[in-house]
């Protein structure tokens, strides 16, 4: 699916996609869409959230990048900005203070008590 999807905007970009899958798997990948949304971004030819991009980076546990663009992502009110608190791609980066912060500034701290019971029962084996 990636590699279609990004194909049309990147060219080549569905043998990467392939290529990075086979030597990398999942997070070859994931890196490699990152790149495709990156370029597609900065070109400004078709919009690409930062959101979209930060929760990538969040996915593969990259937490100071999915950070960077986190801010780019509400300094631009950035669509699907307020769906970090409950899209499992973001699991990685919970424990990151900075994603606490990131929850408080787009008015998502109600979730944060939950957050605190999830981390508490996972150092307790449960």
């Amino acid at each position: 699916v990636y590699a279609r999807y990004f194909e049309a905007s990147v060219p080549g970009a569905g043998q990467a996609i392939e290529n990075a899958y086979q030597s990398s798997g999942m997070d070859g990948v994931i890196r490699v869409v990152i790149s495709g949304k990156r370029q597609v971004y900065l070109a400004g030819e078709q919009y690409i959230s930062p959101s979209s991009i930060a929760i990538d980076f969040a996915s593969i546990g990259e937490a100071d990048s999915a950070m960077i663009w986190f801010d780019r992502a509400c300094e631009t009110r950035a669509f699907p900005i307020t769906y970090i608190a409950v899209t499992p791609d973001c699991e990685p980066i919970h424990d990151d203070p900075r994603f606490i912060d990131l929850l408080v500034r787009v008015h998502l701290d109600h979730v944060i008590p939950a957050y605190a019971k999830l981390q508490s029962t996972r150092r307790a084996g449960g």
